[in-house]
């Protein structure tokens, strides 16, 4: 591999996530080494490092490079940089029969020989074939080995590892070369160190502008927390990630808790995972055949790990080993929600809300829980990151809940506005009401004025003038009869209105007992009959009375029905056209309560009344628009004397009118329904 190539591979690399272990391949057969005798060569050695660390613009491209150099001037098959923490690492490598190796899959030291070496600090020389390089496809079968720490101020910050697959004359000259090159490498692990700390650091506060901004203009809870657990999980390296937000059964906390914890279920409201992760792991797949957890609960009481938590909020726990959890809390009492067998490495950070009081770090909200299946050692930058991390989704949760009680408040107070505003235009339709009804009685009054006028006033008139006319001394006999049976008409006339008065009056403020009698209608209704046939003579009226050839027996008292179908008739010829006929029809009809019922119904042609009117024509002093202009006599009083006469006897009335082809005329009909025994109503 040419020094470009080398080059341009260690540039493809930087794409990927900042490696912490750089590896050069062998050279060809018969490649010149650097090196005859330790001081001059090693001098030479060093200006070579010196010289690609200064021209190298990119420290992984340098680093590469230096180790190509080292590995081509010890003949070695392999040689490694690995910095300090190389456990945070997840790259390994592996090597075919040529040895032909590529960067992401390098050799790495056996894990407990390379933290000797760091421990002890001193150079290590192998040549006894002991099996020491691990790959991702097994055992790299080392012959020689040598190994030396590279120091950066006098602390430890990484390795340089030469292997070959054959016996190699590697001894006290070579690892004095190579302790004399570890300083160069110690600079260009610095390099690379400060540059994944620059890297890791623009990363974290990239994911806390992303939370930002989330927070502060997206109402998507759900999204913020995926937000988070992606941005922490990539950052850290995790396998999963998982939030658990409590409710509290006493959210006041108004009984104190006996056994320290309060009444709260914990939820699992959003989880991460690394599904390949999970794949490598039988038991695991086996346990939850990768399927996410989200939405299972627990009481805080059935796991003790919650618990202790929530007794050190705000203080995180912090597990890079098993042992440094259950040598405080027995496995057993951890729920199975943790997974702490396939994911022993934890951090679960509080989330906090605003404290009730100045005494207290306020409420625990829930939990952010990170967890690792290697061991690790978390760092205190990556402690503070999920802190902070922490914090933005406690104001997630804080933001959510208070939208969600503004929102409720918002409803209810909405509800109680339209409940009002319902309560207001009830009151407004009553009032309108209220005041159409004033409207209307102020117009009945009105109407009751002129037609009380009208009818006081002509029979005063016709009685002033018939007193005026008896006065004259040489009257004759019969002029003087004429006037007096004016005067008694003019006067009956109004005794008849007064007692019409007084009677609707009595009806409507006390209901007197009925008179019941049983009555022959066509006894009864024959009489009147002839009463009116010769009133309506001079007008050109006719009356037709019809009866069913059987008689008809009723139970009902006399005098009002009597009084119903005068009033009705009354209206009838008042309303009629001249020349016209007026019907009286009386039949039987079945009853819904299985007796019979008599049907009395008054039919004239003349006058219509309108739909509108049909309602109001029951109603005291209410007369049809333009009827005393007309010079129709009435009262108003006729109609509600019926109604409140009919409503006596136990009837029902109802009025019908239409208008008739081909003519201005309407026909009218008023329809009386009564029981035909005592003791029915309809």
């Amino acid at each position: 591999m040419s020094e470009m190539d080398a080059k341009q591979h260690a540039i493809k690399t930087l794409a990927a996530e900042p490696p912490t272990l750089w590896s050069a391949a062998r050279p060809p057969v018969g490649a010149p080494a650097y090196l005859a005798s330790s001081a001059p060569q090693g001098a030479m050695l060093c200006w070579e490092v010196t010289r690609i660390l200064t021209q190298t613009a990119h420290p992984k491209t340098a680093l590469y490079q230096v180790a190509e150099l080292l590995r081509a001037a010890f003949r070695a098959d392999v040689c490694t940089i690995v910095e300090r923490h190389w456990l945070k690492s997840d790259l390994h490598a592996t090597a075919d029969r040529d040895s032909h190796l590529s960067l992401d899959t390098a050799p790495i030291l056996a894990a407990e020989a390379l933290e000797d070496l760091f421990v002890r600090g001193g150079p290590l020389v192998m040549n006894a074939g002991e099996d020491l390089l691990h790959t991702s496809t097994g055992i790299y079968p080392v012959r020689s080995l040598l190994a030396v720490v590279t120091r950066l101020h006098g602390q430890v910050n990484g390795a340089i590892v030469l292997a070959t697959t054959q016996d190699a004359p590697w001894g006290e000259e070579e690892r004095v070369l190579l302790q004399m090159v570890a300083d160069a490498g110690a600079i260009a692990l610095s390099q690379m160190q400060l540059q994944h700390q620059v890297f890791t650091l623009a990363q974290h506060q990239s994911l806390i502008d992303q939370l930002t901004m989330a927070v502060r203009n997206s109402s998507d809870f759900d999204r913020i927390l995926r937000l988070a657990l992606n941005g922490l999980a990539r950052s850290l390296q995790l396998d999963r990630g998982f939030i658990l937000l409590l409710r509290y059964s006493d959210p006041l906390f108004k009984q104190a808790p006996r056994d320290g914890a309060p009444a709260t279920r914990a939820t699992l409201v959003c989880e991460w995972l690394e599904q390949e992760m999970w794949c490598e792991s039988a038991s695991w797949c086996n346990e939850s055949s990768d399927a996410p957890m989200t939405g299972q609960s627990l009481w805080l009481s059935e796991c003790s790990l919650c618990q202790h938590a929530f007794e050190l909020a705000p203080q995180p726990i912090v597990v890079a080993h098993p042992s440094d959890l259950t040598d405080v809390i027995p496995a057993d009492s951890i729920a199975p929600l943790f997974r702490l067998s396939a994911l022993p490495a934890l951090i679960l950070v509080p989330l906090m809300g605003s404290p009730s009081s100045t005494s207290g770090p306020g409420t625990v909200l829930g939990f952010v829980v990170l967890q690792s299946r290697q061991p690790r050692l978390w760092e205190p930058e990556e402690l503070t990151l999920v802190e902070l991390v922490g914090a933005h989704i406690s104001t997630a949760i804080i933001q959510t809940q208070t939208l969600r009680q503004v929102q409720a408040l918002v409803e209810e107070r909405t509800a109680q506005l339209q409940r009002s505003l319902a309560v207001q235009a009830k009151l407004y339709e009553k009032t309108r009401q209220q005041i159409e009804q004033l409207r209307h009685l102020n117009q009945v009054k009105d109407e009751f004025v002129s037609t009380m006028n009208h009818e006081l006033r002509t029979p005063l008139t016709s009685m002033s003038l018939a007193i005026r006319m008896l006065r004259q001394p040489d009257l004759p006999e019969e002029r003087r009869t004429k006037y007096l049976n004016i005067l008694e008409a003019q006067c009956n006339q109004e005794t008849n209105l007064i007692n019409d008065l007084l009677a609707l009056q009595h009806l409507e403020s006390q209901r007197r007992p009925i008179q019941i009698q049983r009555l022959d209608l066509k006894q009864t209704l024959g009489p009147l009959v002839e009463a009116f046939e010769g009133q309506w003579a001079e007008k050109g009226l006719s009356l037709v009375l019809s009866l069913p050839e059987r008689s008809l027996q009723l139970e009902t008292e006399p005098d009002s029905l009597l009084r119903i179908l005068t009033e009705l008739l009354n209206n009838a010829g008042k309303y009629s056209r001249q020349h016209t006929t007026i019907a009286l029809d009386v039949q039987a009809e079945p009853a819904c309560w299985g007796g019979q019922n008599i049907v009395l119904s008054v039919t004239n042609v003349g006058h219509g009344i309108g739909e509108n009117e049909r309602s109001l024509i029951f109603e005291k002093f209410w007369r049809c628009p333009g009827v005393t202009d007309q010079a129709i006599p009435g009262t108003g009083l006729g109609l509600a004397l019926v109604k409140c006469l009919v409503h006596h006897i136990n009837g029902a009335i109802a009025v019908e009118s239409q208008p008739l082809p081909e003519t201005d005329a309407w026909q009218t009909r008023f329809t009386l329904t009564l029981p035909q025994t005592v003791g029915n109503s309809l």
